[in-house]
């Protein structure tokens, strides 16, 4: 089996097919790579890492292998959740050796068994709702080089109203709550954390620390609250979560 090198006409349909891509998913979704030290993803992985954003898969071993797996015989799992607007969606792919990929459980292309290694493959699926989608692919390496290339871009259709959720409300100009006066944080950009006043021992600043940084400056609560807020027509619905300061609230993703 010779090794994959991806040539110039490779590289200009993915070029093209990251064109039409439209802005479809969160971009803190990365996929999380499992590694399986024999050929049919059996037990345990042996190495877990996070690679790549949506829409690409990319990845080349050469004749190596990720970390503790085998050179020759060696398979991988791909997952994330990802955004896709309702409509149809063109997926393409390359592998030597063998690839499966996964929408939601359904399976969308599949070369496993059929000698199709090195080789472009490609189908078009109809997303019937809007909204995080689980996207799976199965990943299997014979011998010799070790490569994997997956992408998808949209192919038409509709594209739905916004999600009916409430706005995101506007951060106020001055918020108090029993924890203290985060107007100097509001005016300065500073995580709530800068500007916590310890209540007895509950919340510990510790624990403000680890949340994400307000987005909307608005008293909220209770505390750990989670709501989701339609943001704008370009940023898909985020969940977000009430701060245990009660200034406002902070995105979950």
């Amino acid at each position: 089996m010779k090794r994959l090198l991806l040539t110039s006409t490779m590289l200009a349909l993915c070029l093209a097919l990251g064109a039409g891509v439209l802005p479809a998913m969160d971009g803190t979704d990365v996929w999380t790579a499992e590694y399986y030290s024999n050929p049919d993803w059996q037990g345990y992985p042996v190495y877990t890492e996070y690679v790549g954003y949506p829409p690409y898969l990319s990845l080349d071993w050469g004749t190596g292998a990720p970390p503790y797996a085998p050179a020759d015989y060696f398979s991988a799992r791909f997952t994330m959740q990802t955004w896709f607007n309702t409509g149809n969606w063109s997926f393409s792919a390359i592998a030597d050796d063998e690839i499966a990929l996964f929408l939601d459980g359904a399976n969308v292309l599949d070369t496993r068994g059929t000698g199709m290694s090195g080789k472009w493959v490609g189908k078009t699926v109809s997303v019937t709702w809007q909204g995080m989608h689980t996207v799976e692919v199965l990943y299997r390496e014979a011998y010799a080089a070790a490569n994997i290339y997956l992408t998808w871009a949209w192919a038409g259709g509709t594209t739905p109203p916004p999600p009916q959720y409430p706005t995101l409300p506007a951060s106020q100009s001055s918020v108090v709550t029993m924890y203290g006066d985060y107007t100097w944080c509001i005016q300065n950009r500073l995580h709530q954390k800068d500007c916590f006043q310890q209540v007895g021992y509950s919340p510990d600043k510790g624990s403000i620390e680890m949340e994400q940084a307000i987005e909307s400056w608005n008293y909220c609560e209770p505390a750990d609250r989670d709501q989701t807020y339609y943001v704008s027509p370009q940023v898909p619905a985020r969940v977000y979560r009430c701060s245990k300061t009660l200034a406002g609230w902070f995105p979950m993703e």
